[in-house]
């Protein structure tokens, strides 16, 4: 394994033969959490929030209409609740997308394990190589700093 990339990842080849497993189950673990996660938020926000905000925001928007009719003094109550209703369904709009912020954490622990296996792989070719002589092309030394 080139040094850069031991440098870069802060990992030896040992290490990453003998983790290998280890952060790949960890990462597995990571796709099983943050897809039930995702599935409960959009449950809870899509399914089960969704319909009593819309009752509330339909609600307010009719108090709202019912009070602008009414005399001057109560214009400031109507916005009041023209404001409210508005706010509620921005927060819902905003809220209906988080499961798929949640959701892309799937995608990156997945490609996590598949990394961390085949990174365990290429640590064991490179051991395998290093400790078989004339493994390696004519002209490369198997010592590290030799070439």
């Amino acid at each position: 394994m080139p040094r850069w990339i031991q440098t870069l990842f802060g990992l030896r080849e040992d290490q990453l033969i003998r983790n290998g497993y280890l952060s790949f189950w960890m990462s597995l673990g990571g796709v099983v959490l943050f897809l039930s996660a995702a599935v409960g938020v959009y449950y809870m926000v899509n399914v089960r929030l969704n319909a009593g905000v819309g009752d509330h925001v339909s609600y307010l928007r009719e108090e709202a209409r019912a009070l602008s009719v009414d005399v001057a003094s109560r214009q400031q109550l109507s916005s009041s609740f023209r404001v409210a209703a508005d706010l509620l369904e921005s927060s819902m709009s905003a809220l209906s997308v988080v499961w798929i912020i949640i959701a892309s954490l799937v995608i990156f622990c997945a490609y996590a394990a598949a990394a961390s296996l085949r990174m365990r792989d290429l640590a064991l070719e490179i051991q395998a190589l290093k400790n078989r002589p004339g493994a390696w092309a004519d002209g490369v030394c198997n010592k590290e700093g030799q070439s």
